[in-house]
């Protein structure tokens, strides 16, 4: 926590920040197979997206020191390339651990009630997943996970009564919008995301529109309907409960059906 030009906040913040340096340095120099963990990966995602602030006097040995009275300064350390670097270890260790197989083999299942172990390496997966895309589209550095099998899957993640809290469903829409930019990108050939041709944009931006009334839509049918239904969006179909519903690209009239 920084405190005006000032590091604040907890009284021995910089111990724990060189302890998260000491456990980084020692994933990324000098890991060895017990490293490989669910929460080695943990440890890379809270720096990624931390990335603490250091002192001033800590970053450069020829700044002068001081006053003995005077708090040092904070500088923060953050820079999208370190952080896209630090995103891509994470990537290597969930590759060692199997954890993007692992993670989303249980939802495949709608009927399948998963462990709160195996509810806890999804979550890990779709932070790295969602870090992943929001950094591609902030920095314009290349995404390097296919989200299309951990897309297919989302809907089912809330048939756990483990996987229904507020932050749950807001990471469940990130990863639906993943699947939507990404789509986005695949058809217009970019990658990046940043040279997608008018077609494209129109087309996501409809996209953008039908999910966002979607969201709506689910966030009432969840309180009105007791049994599933399943939503489509283009051609993509998301089941909740046992009501269909099909939300029609623009312009095509009609909107929302529902039987």
């Amino acid at each position: 926590m920084v405190s005006g030009n000032s590091v604040g906040g907890h009284p021995r913040f910089h111990d724990l920040t060189k302890s998260l340096d000491k456990a980084v340095s020692r994933l990324l120099l000098r890991p060895t197979p017990s490293d490989v963990t669910l929460d080695s990966i943990c440890v890379l995602l809270l720096y990624a997206q931390w990335m603490p602030c250091s002192r001033e006097d800590e970053e450069d040995e020829n700044l002068q020191q001081p006053i003995a009275h005077q708090a040092p300064k904070a500088k923060s350390r953050y820079n999208e390339i370190s952080a896209w670097v630090v995103l891509g270890l994470a990537e290597r260790y969930s590759v060692l651990l199997g954890l993007e197989q692992s993670a989303i083999s249980i939802f495949k299942d709608p009927n399948k009630i998963p462990s709160a172990d195996e509810v806890n390496k999804i979550r890990v997966w779709y932070n790295l997943l969602t870090c992943n895309f929001n950094l591609m589209l902030t920095s314009g550095l290349p995404a390097s996970i296919d989200p299309t099998p951990s897309v297919q899957v989302a809907q089912n993640c809330v048939v756990s009564e483990l996987m229904r809290s507020p932050a749950d469903l807001r990471v469940r829409g990130l990863v639906e919008l993943v699947g939507i930019v990404d789509l986005a990108m695949n058809s217009c050939g970019d990658r990046s995301g940043r040279q997608l041709q008018p077609n494209c944009l129109e087309r996501l931006n409809s996209d953008l529109d039908d999910w966002e009334r979607y969201v709506k839509l689910r966030g009432s049918l969840i309180l009105e309907f007791p049994t599933d239904f399943s939503v489509e969006i283009g051609s993509s179909v998301y089941k909740e409960r046992n009501l269909t519903i099909t939300i029609y690209h623009s312009p095509q009239p009609g909107g929302i059906d529902s039987h």
